[in-house]
């Protein structure tokens, strides 16, 4: 079992799909009866916080697939 947990930008994409991914399943099975996450703002956070806001992302992997999500506003 191999887990590596990578911080990451608007810059890695790849990081940042699977953060996607991972925030969207977990909607869906949370609220299920809420429409789906749109990608859009959750890509487009990344790229353009709000002002004064400096928030930090990581993504977590077990085995190579993505598991986990953090998001911290400092």
């Amino acid at each position: 079992m191999d887990i590596v947990v990578t911080p990451f930008d608007a810059s890695n994409e790849r990081a940042a799909h699977d953060a996607l991914a991972v925030q969207a399943a977990c909607v869906a099975h949370d609220l299920p009866d809420f429409p789906a996450m749109c990608p859009v703002n959750f890509l487009a956070g990344l790229s353009h916080p709000w002002p004064g806001d400096r928030p930090e992302h990581a993504v977590a992997y077990l085995d190579g697939e993505p598991v986990a999500h953090a998001g911290v506003g400092l």
